[in-house]
């Protein structure tokens, strides 16, 4: 079965000492007579003071010190509990708007020609594609973006690459056509096709009158995926 699809697209010791005291008497006056007064004694009073008592003081003091030990504070391990993460409800991606807008229709095929700012921002996420994209800073080419209601085992788009005969002829002329192929799609699956021609880049140089098939059946054996084949006019 095979469905087509024409498009244009940021931390003390104390010691007392007492001095020696010496005392004369002093003998007493008569009063007529003159006596010759001898002392018939003498007496003599030495005093000598000694200390008694010798106080010896030895003061030992003995101090004992129980020291009690005071219980060491132990560290705590601190272990790190990260803080629960919140849980995030994840929403389904919301299912594409069906049919596409802005994409030309036939039977269960859409398609439409993207806008050079479309293909920047869609190769931004597709590697696959940013590659392709690169073939066409020196070669001519096209692109597409389609899908299907049912999806495609294989699609084969055919396409022509016309331009002026000359700098100096305006005329259109067919230059050659180009055979791509490429591997399937899911429904409603919207892919993006770059078709990749030999003819160098050239002002005024297209591709157009691009048709495309969505084929529902297995792949031939000779059927290489993806493929490019221009046949350049005769």
């Amino acid at each position: 079965m095979r469905k087509t699809l024409v498009a244009l697209v940021a931390l003390s010791l104390i010691s007392g000492s007492a001095n020696a005291a010496t005392k004369k008497p002093t003998p007493t006056p008569t009063p007529t007579k003159k006596v010759t007064a001898q002392p018939t004694s003498k007496a003599t009073v030495k005093t000598t003071v000694k200390p008694t008592a010798t106080a010896k003081t030895t003061a030992k003091t003995t101090t004992k010190a129980t020291v009690k030990a005071t219980p060491t504070a132990t560290k705590k391990k601190v272990v790190y509990k990260p803080a629960p993460r919140k849980k995030v409800k994840l929403s389904p991606s919301p299912a594409p708007v069906w049919p596409p807008k802005g994409y030309l229709k036939s039977d269960d095929i859409y398609a439409k020609i993207p806008t050079s700012k479309e293909l920047i921002g869609l190769s931004s996420a597709n590697k696959k594609l940013a590659a392709e994209l690169k073939s066409c800073e020196s070669l001519t080419c096209g692109a597409i973006l389609a899908t299907s209601l049912a999806g495609c085992k294989w699609w084969e788009i055919t396409a022509d690459v016309n331009g002026p005969t000359s700098d100096t002829d305006p005329t259109i002329i067919n230059y050659g056509n180009l055979r791509s192929l490429f591997g399937p799609s899911k429904a409603k699956q919207i892919n993006s096709y770059i078709l990749i021609s030999e003819e160098p880049i050239k002002n005024g140089l297209v591709v157009s009158n691009i048709i495309m098939a969505c084929h529902r059946t297995d792949t031939p054996v000779d059927v290489q995926l993806p493929s490019h084949v221009y046949v350049k006019a005769a």
